[in-house]
C-alpha cells in the first residue's frame, strides 16, 4: 500500500489499484492522480463521484472512460483507492472481488 500526502489529507492505494493504474496508459495515470489530488484538496463539487450501490462505504470518482472505486476512511482524511479499470468492465471486476 502506498501513501500520498497533501495538507493533512491521504491518499492510499490498494496493492490492486497499485497494479491496475501501472498498466493504464501513461495519460489516463496522470488523469487519474490529477483527480485524486482535486478531491483531496476538497475540489471535490467539480468532480462526478456517486457512492456506489449495494454497497456501504464505496464511491467511485468517474476519470473519462475510466473509474476509481475508494473509500473515505477516518472521516476524509484518508481516501483508500481499491480499484480502477475501464467503464466497461470495472462494476463486473468490483463484484467479482467483493
Amino acid at each position: 500500500m502506498n501513501a500520498n500526502s497533501l495538507a493533512g489529507y491521504s491518499i492510499h492505494f490498494s496493492k490492486q489499484a497499485e497494479k491496475q493504474l501501472s498498466k493504464l496508459p501513461t495519460l489516463i495515470q496522470h488523469a487519474i492522480i490529477k483527480t485524486l489530488y482535486q478531491l483531496v484538496e476538497d475540489h471535490s463539487s467539480s468532480l462526478d463521484i456517486k457512492k456506489l450501490s449495494g454497497y456501504s462505504k464505496l464511491y467511485r470518482i468517474r476519470v473519462g472512460e475510466y473509474r476509481v472505486v475508494y473509500e473515505p476512511l477516518h472521516k476524509k482524511v484518508v481516501v483508500y483507492v481499491l480499484y480502477m479499470g475501464h467503464r466497461k468492465s470495472i462494476y463486473d471486476e468490483l463484484k467479482r472481488l467483493m
